[in-house]
């Protein structure tokens, strides 16, 4: 900035760009924000899967969502807390700036067999 406030030109060469994947962008569209976690199940393999409630959704709209889909593990311990369980992951795992549980939804109720690119435009 100059003595004024205002931005400076800057010439930079194209080949000191980067580019960045589109799948590294998540558009505020597709963000959702989990209510609560209402149940999980243990895979046969160990991992666990959450019944999230998504926060203006109905039970309807519930989804299972593995452990790796969320931001944040705030709501995954205070689930763990009510249930009165010591939590089965590493939560002091350093976790995104932006506390608040925010994920994607599927647009299938099961995560079994569906990938992470089977995601459902927010409408």
């Amino acid at each position: 900035m100059d003595e004024q406030g205002e931005l400076l030109p800057i010439d930079i060469p194209p080949s000191q760009l980067k580019l960045i994947s589109q799948d590294e962008i998540m558009p505020a569209d597709d963000v959702y924000e989990v209510d609560f976690i209402a149940a999980h199940k243990k895979e046969p393999h160990g991992s666990y899967l959450y019944k999230v409630r998504w926060k203006g959704y109905t039970a309807e709209d519930d989804t299972w969502e593995p452990y790796d889909h969320f931001n944040s593990t705030e709501v995954i311990t205070s689930y763990w807390e009510r249930l009165g369980v010591d939590c089965p992951h590493d939560t002091n795992q350093t976790t995104l700036l932006n506390s608040t549980s925010k994920r994607k939804r599927k647009h299938v109720h099961q995560v079994h067999n569906t990938t992470r690119t089977s995601k459902r435009r927010r409408q």
